[in-house]
Formats: structure tokens, sequence, C-alpha cells
């Protein structure tokens, strides 16, 4: 196994662990945010230089589509049309590098600052490195803490299986609330729509920004 790809991995879990609240956004790998600033022709499907109400609904429901396929492609892994908790661990656990150790000096070669991280959160004996036995009991645990996540966010009536019903009102409220943020950021004359002079007076003066 490269130590670049055990890097990655172990690295991805101590963010996971560390970070207490991860949304669906995260977890699906979506957001109708496009970076810093928002693309006017992502959501102006008519191309008038508005962004209209009913443009912002058909955006929402198009992200809830989006988030829901990204969740059930990625967990439900015999296409019944729900998620159980196995199948998110399994998910998770098969996700997790599981192989080889990680010595003193890979660390440093890995980064100061991840080096440190790494081992603040997984060297349980304080040896300065990370052993086979530490990196397993790492990814257990973030396999365990991602299954909880998900589990508390889409099993809404916490009997341990997502059905598509739950999943689906989750992901729409998720989408509303992005539809909500965008409008609360650019609409500032309160009328629903966003304007292309809207978005430009939001970002005038932001690094990077040149329209769209």
């Amino acid at each position: 196994m490269k130590l670049t790809t055990m890097l990655a991995a172990v690295a991805a879990s101590v963010i996971a662990i560390e970070v207490s609240a991860q949304t669906a956004t995260n977890v699906c790998g979506t957001n109708v945010l496009e970076g810093e600033h928002l693309s006017l022709s992502h959501f102006d499907t008519n191309s008038d230089g508005i962004i209209s109400s009913n443009e912002l609904a058909a955006a929402g429901v198009a992200l809830s589509q989006r988030l829901q396929t990204n969740l059930f492609g990625k967990y439900d892994a015999n296409g019944d049309g729900a998620i159980t908790s196995d199948e998110i661990l399994t998910v998770t656990e098969a996700s997790a590098n599981k192989d080889g150790a990680l010595s003193a000096s890979e660390l440093s070669r890995a980064g100061r600052g991840l080096g440190r991280a790494l081992l603040a959160a997984y060297d349980t004996n304080a040896d300065g490195a990370l052993s086979s036995d530490e990196l397993i009991a790492a990814a257990t645990a973030h396999a365990a803490n991602q299954q909880a996540k998900v589990l508390v966010q889409y099993d809404t009536d916490a009997d341990g299986t997502i059905t598509s019903e739950e999943a689906l009102a989750v992901n729409q409220a998720i989408a509303d609330a992005e539809i909500a943020e965008l409008l609360a950021r650019y609409d500032t004359n309160g009328d629903g729509e966003i304007s292309s002079a809207e978005i430009a007076a939001a970002h005038k003066g932001h690094p990077g920004y040149h329209g769209h």
C-alpha cells in the first residue's frame, strides 16, 4: 500500500472524526453553491439575467434528487430502496485503509501539521509512530462514527433503516435550506428572485470573481 494512499485514508478519518456534525451535502458530495460565487448560468435556465422563484424551486428539486441519487448509490448495496445500518458500516469500513503502519519518519514526510494531527488522534501508546493496530482501531472508529452520523441525519424513525421516503424528506429540507441561503445572501430587495445585478453587487471586490 502506497504511503500517500495510506495517509489520505487516515487523514480523512482524522477530519471526519474531528467534525462533530457533517452535513449531507458533504456526505453526498453535492452543493448548490459553486465555490464562493453564485453562477447565474447554473440557475437562470431561460437566460433572462434573473433567477426567478420558479427557477430557484426547480434548482431545489434538482438538488434534492441529486442528494437522493448519491446517497442511495453510495450506501444501498442491494438496491432495495432502503439503507440499513449494516450497509452503511460495510461501505465506510471498506473505504478505510486497514493495512501497514506509519513510522515517525513517514509521518514527518507527510507534513508537520498532518503528522501531529494523526499522532494526536491515533497514537495511543505515544511512541511517535502509528502501528497497524492503531490504524485498524482508527479505521474502525471512523466507520462507526460515519455510520452514526448518516443514521442520525436520515433515519428519522430510529429503526436502523433509512427508507427512500425518509431520505427524500431530509434531502428536500437540505435543498430548501440551500435555496434559502442563496436568497438571504443575494436577494437584497426581497422579491424572491436574484438578478445579475444583485449577484454582481454581492461579489463586488471579491478576488477571482469575473461574473458569469
